[in-house]
């Protein structure tokens, strides 16, 4: 009998000693222990108002979007909206979190948007490595820049959906 001490995380290729003790989250596909990470790292982000302000919304569009096997496309495509937004526009997080709001309560199709090819070699757990460091915003912005990246496919997808959010946003 094999007894199995690791595991990899089915969204972002994570892999982590399994953890008997720790609970997945209800849609993400996620291991239980890059969501429970994932979950230290938030906590730890709303423990620190500047940094919270600084990276908080790329950190949530980043593990949303590396976890997106089978997301609905809403989710997918407002979280890459909001990565846009903040990497390509230059918004705060809250900004397009704003932003972000006004587009999940309009009403559009959401293109079903093909995964990328490749995954990105950072993760949150290069992230959580950080914590309480100064490096720590550098290195969810390297974190942020990997994901967007990999999903350099649907760049003209996810731009043409941002210029019609702003468009519509102005003219509310």
């Amino acid at each position: 009998m094999t007894v199995e001490h690791d595991v990899e995380c089915p969204g972002c290729g994570l892999i982590l000693p399994r953890q008997a003790t720790v609970a997945g989250h209800r849609y993400i596909p996620a291991s239980p222990e890059c969501w429970s990470l994932f979950s230290e790292v938030l906590a730890s982000e709303y423990e620190n108002v500047v940094i919270y302000s600084a990276v908080h919304q790329l950190t949530v569009d980043c593990y949303a979007v590396q976890h997106a096997v089978n997301h609905p496309a809403k989710s997918l495509v407002s979280h890459l909206v909001s990565l846009h937004l903040q990497l390509v526009d230059g918004m705060t997080g809250f900004e397009a979190r704003d932003r972000l709001k006004f587009l999940v309560d309009t009403t559009r199709d959401y293109p079903e948007l093909p995964s990328p090819e490749r995954r990105t070699g950072v993760t949150i757990f290069d992230v959580a490595l950080k914590v309480g460091s100064s490096d720590y915003v550098r290195a969810v912005r390297d974190w942020a820049a990997a994901v967007w990246e990999s999903w350099s496919g649907s760049y003209g997808a996810i731009g043409a959906i941002t210029t019609e959010l702003k468009c519509r946003y102005e003219v509310r």
